[in-house]
């Protein structure tokens, strides 16, 4: 089988776009030319919607030669957010790739993804030659494929199209991650990593780093947030072991 390492180049003006046009079922041609009457031009690929599709947000149907899409149950809850809170999107957009990279059967560019933000948050830059540590990341994971293809110097661009919208443009951590976003990415980690919904979790310093890069915080700030979002959302039930401390969600809160 032939896998996708590639990140198909998108950016947040056409997420824009598509969240104020769309409603009920349109074809991507509508939504298209729509768009360039408002000043923007999607170009001649249509990446940026099979991306929504893999994060579940758009469902996409072929009929008599045209593409329609509309908005999932999921993704209407992201287009409200959008209508509420537009600054909260890329953040919410970074969660939900890193998440994706918790799943066994999505595609592996969402991996490509991760390794691509640890990488920069790590080095603290932004340079076409990491493509190649990303690569060996990307080989070291995945041992059943004979070769990783399709990389090139973009890559990296391609990947931080969403947190340059969020960190500075020294790629510090953040302070401080809105807790109604950090509780619904905290419960999504522990449903990925524990494949049931409201499971138990031990948080280790493996899973700290994890969720370092999932929130981009400081790993000595993880703790800390963890305990904002049970007092103010109570959400969770927390207590501690040897290895760590261990989370078990109580309860699903909503996207907001």
């Amino acid at each position: 089988m032939k896998h996708k390492y590639l990140i198909d180049r998108v950016n947040i003006e056409w997420i824009y776009q598509i969240f104020t046009l769309l409603s009920c079922k349109m074809s991507v041609e509508e939504i298209v030319e729509m768009a360039r009457e408002e000043g923007v031009e999607f170009g001649e690929r249509r990446d940026v919607f099979n991306r929504l599709v893999d994060l579940g947000i758009l469902s996409k149907q072929r009929e008599k030669n045209v593409t329609f899409v509309e908005f999932t149950p999921f993704g209407e809850s992201v287009q409200l957010l959008y209508i509420k809170n537009p600054d909260k999107i890329p953040f919410l957009l970074h969660m939900l790739h890193i998440l994706k990279s918790f799943e066994n059967n999505s595609p592996r560019y969402f991996t490509t993804y991760h390794f691509v933000i640890d990488t920069v948050l790590e080095e603290k830059d932004v340079a076409s030659d990491q493509y190649n540590r990303v690569v060996k990341m990307l080989e070291e994971t995945y041992n059943d494929d004979e070769s990783i293809t399709g990389m090139d110097s973009t890559t990296i661009g391609k990947g931080v199209v969403f947190i340059q919208e969020i960190v500075n443009g020294k790629f510090d951590l953040l302070e401080f991650v809105d807790p109604n976003l950090f509780t619904y990415g905290l419960q999504k980690y522990i449903d990925k990593k524990t494949r049931q919904e409201n499971g138990s979790l031990l948080i280790t310093d493996k899973e700290k780093q994890e969720l370092s890069i999932l929130f981009l915080l400081e790993k000595a700030k993880i703790e800390e947030m963890v305990n904002k979002s049970i007092r103010y959302k109570k959400a969770f039930t927390i207590r501690y072991a040897p290895r760590g401390m261990v989370l078990q969600a109580i309860k699903t809160v909503p996207l907001q």
